[in-house]
């Protein structure tokens, strides 16, 4: 998921959601819960917009699940994304991800073999045929 809107501020890393950016993530939030998905861990960048959105998208689904903001997640490439997703708990089957463009975009894109241009608050959800994370693009 890429982070809802965001507000204009000095600095790119500490600029918090909208309001748009938070009615944005309680909606995937709320198409998430609706769609019976549930989250079994968080990955998400350490900006603020970032843990916002995920926090917003965890409390529309009712879930208390901890997040740890991860500061190399921030404007990463997609290779770190796929680092990240590779290192994740073994047991995780659903996970997470709230990050930037252009790299969660092109990591989306690379995943479903298709073009995913992810707007603000945009999501794509992928199935994978792995016992484990860390087979992710192996």
């Amino acid at each position: 998921m890429r982070h809802g809107d965001a507000e204009e501020a000095s600095s790119d890393h500490g600029r918090p959601l909208s309001a748009r950016g938070r009615r944005q993530c309680l909606d995937v939030g709320t198409q998430l819960r609706a769609a019976s998905i549930a989250v079994d861990h968080v990955l998400c960048s350490s900006a603020v917009r970032a843990v916002q959105s995920a926090q917003l998208v965890l409390q529309a689904l009712g879930s208390a699940r901890a997040i740890e903001p991860d500061a190399t997640l921030y404007l990463a490439s997609p290779q770190r994304y796929v680092q990240a997703l590779r290192e994740a708990p073994a047991e995780p089957a659903t996970i997470l991800l709230v990050a930037h463009n252009p790299g969660l975009s092109q990591l989306a894109s690379a995943i479903a073999d298709r073009h995913v241009g992810l707007s603000t608050a945009g999501y794509d959800i992928s199935h994978h045929a792995i016992e484990r994370w860390a087979e992710l693009f192996r």
